[in-house]
């Protein structure tokens, strides 16, 4: 996925050039972003945009170049990595939607009585599990 400098290019109409350098800019913004993400952020942006191609050299390639796409495909995935956001929490999300759920636990029949009628156990079993424990309660 190239997108070519609007200065090596002719174009017929003004219109055209200016939406070619938008266009040209997008990509050299999506590029700078594309450095940045990991590997496993790299993933998780082309499965958001439904990117089929070979997404294991596109994912490890620092450069766009590998990403097979053009036209609307092309725009949509471009303003996917520019948007993509770069926090830790992004890298979190992506590690737990790739795992596992978590196990469910099972709660005593006594218990789900007394939650059902809005009660709750006695405060010192809590505090002695290490739940906190305000003074008030």
């Amino acid at each position: 996925m190239l997108v070519y400098p609007t200065d090596k290019l002719e174009f017929s109409s003004e219109d055209q050039r200016a939406a070619h350098a938008r266009r040209y800019r997008n990509f050299q913004s999506a590029q700078n972003v594309w450095r940045q993400l990991s590997v496993e952020d790299r993933y998780f942006v082309l499965g958001r945009v439904n990117y089929n191609a070979d997404v294991d050299s596109a994912a490890h390639d620092d450069s766009l170049g590998s990403i097979k796409a053009s036209g609307a495909q092309r725009d949509r995935i471009i303003n996917a990595i520019r948007f993509a956001p770069r926090d830790q929490r992004f890298s979190a999300r992506y590690k737990t939607a790739q795992s596992k759920r978590p196990r469910v636990v099972r709660v005593r029949a006594h218990e789900k009585e007394l939650r059902a009628k809005g009660l709750r156990r006695p405060t010192a079993i809590r505090a002695r599990e290490g739940a906190v424990v305000s003074a008030t309660t």
